[in-house]
């Protein structure tokens, strides 16, 4: 009776075992559906901008011969016309020639010409992407700041002078500019601009004048409210996974954050960040061209540009195969620059080959204008005479300029003219721009509105 009960239990467990085995293999689970985890792109604090829109001219000026000249200002109707213009501009048949000083000198003060002046020396690879050029220059001439199209009275030929900051080479070409778009179209446009006089070159033999205008001029000084960049904001562009970041605040009271790789630094008063990848130091690229895009592109993708810059200089650190690119904001027609303890206006990248090491830019944004003034600006020999009661010599002298000092006065931003005198291996000298002379209440005898008469729009 017992093994008639322990064989039906027996069989009972073997028929049960089958049924689940059956069940478990021709049956399926119920799995949860998991939707992909979404990336959620940082929100940039500027725009995104190409090469063309950050290596433009500085200034434009028009020869007409006989030691007049005018000038064409950033921002100004004329000057966006003969930058569309440009876009259509080639060069062809380029030869380094040998041109004297006096021969320059004869080219600037008498020739029918338009000068295209950019803040520093560009490199051929960058102007290749501006211009269309017919053949290889780079060996020729690594980078030009000047392109003098000028007219050839013995040939009736425009010809083309390209030469860097030193002057030592000149690359000639010829250009599909006529001697009559020259006179017709581009001289034309500025016969009623404002009037230059030429302070000539003394420093280290450049063919680089200087142009100051000849009476004052009318500049408007401006305030704006501004606001600064949330660093929440600015940490969520450069690193991957910001919550995984540390945070570590120094005696100084400078604010660290790393993520074990990169590190953001933000001094005392968060108005600047200081981002480093030493990592990159030690890495080479497959290659060595183009690597202009690969530091604006990081622009673009870890803060944008918050305003309207260009480059301003570009140099390649000793012994290194690193540079450092320095883009300048503008406002209107005019470069910003910092007074003391402030910082705006400026994006600093140094980058090896197509790596960025270190990234430095201002965290102040222009928000809103609410108010100007028309102040009375300083002729070119009135500064070139506070130039010399303060002690510097034209020869130590590189370049002359009008631009803004900005300072920060309680939650509003200020911009007054200066003066700008660059020297070669000194900071930048900062003299105030104002006219000494008494102003005229009627203002009639002003010199020029330098300006595109239209005020900078809000941010």
């Amino acid at each position: 009776m017992w093994d008639k009960g322990k064989t039906i239990l027996l069989n009972f467990l073997v028929l049960t075992s089958l049924i689940l085995t059956w069940l478990l293999v021709n049956s399926q689970p119920k799995y949860e559906y998991l939707h992909p985890a979404e990336y959620v792109e940082p929100l940039p604090v500027g725009e995104k901008k190409e090469l063309r829109q950050l290596v433009k001219p500085q200034s434009m000026v028009l020869h007409y011969g006989n030691d007049r000249y005018t000038g064409v200002v950033m921002d100004s109707i004329h000057y966006r016309l003969i930058l569309k213009e440009m876009e259509k501009w080639y060069f062809y048949n380029f030869n380094l020639i040998e041109m004297p000083d006096a021969s320059w000198d004869e080219v600037v003060r008498n020739k029918k010409a338009i000068e295209i002046i950019y803040p520093t020396d560009i490199s051929m690879e960058m102007m290749a992407e501006i211009f269309t050029f017919r053949g290889k220059v780079n060996t020729m001439l690594p980078s030009a700041k000047r392109i003098m199209i000028y007219v050839d009275d013995s040939e009736k030929e425009a010809y083309a002078l390209l030469t860097d900051t030193e002057g030592k080479r000149i690359l000639q070409a010829r250009t599909a500019i006529t001697p009559r778009d020259l006179d017709q179209f581009y001289l034309s446009l500025g016969n009623s601009l404002t009037e230059l006089m030429i302070v000539p070159a003394s420093n280290k033999g450049q063919r680089g004048h200087i142009y100051l205008p000849t009476s004052e001029l009318t500049l408007k000084e401006f305030r704006y409210f501004y606001q600064p960049i949330p660093i929440a904001q600015m940490l969520q562009t450069l690193f991957v996974d910001p919550s995984i970041t540390r945070q570590v605040t120094e005696r100084n009271g400078t604010t660290i954050y790393t993520d074990g790789s990169k590190a953001v630094q933000i001094p005392p008063g968060n108005s600047l960040i200081h981002f480093y990848d030493p990592l990159t130091e030690m890495v080479s690229s497959p290659s060595k061209e183009g690597h202009y895009h690969s530091v604006i592109n990081f622009i673009n993708e870890h803060g944008g540009w918050n305003g309207t810059y260009l480059l301003e200089d570009l140099k390649n650190l000793p012994h290194q195969q690193e540079k450092t690119y320095l883009f300048r904001q503008y406002v209107g027609a005019y470069p910003v620059y910092s007074g003391n303890k402030e910082s705006f206006g400026e994006i600093e990248v140094i980058s090896n080959q197509s790596y960025i090491v270190e990234y430095h830019r201002s965290l102040l944004n222009l928000d809103t204008y609410f108010d100007h003034q028309d102040v009375a600006v300083m002729s070119g020999k009135e500064v070139l005479e506070r130039i010399a009661e303060l002690g510097y010599s034209l020869e130590e002298i590189e370049d002359i300029y009008l631009g803004y000092e900005a300072r920060t006065n309680d939650h509003h931003l200020m911009l007054t003219a200066k003066w700008m005198v660059k020297m070669e291996g000194k900071p930048l000298v900062m003299i105030d721009a104002r006219s000494v002379k008494k102003e005229e209440a009627d203002g009639l005898e002003k010199g020029e509105n330098i300006t595109d008469p239209s005020i900078p729009a809000s941010r």
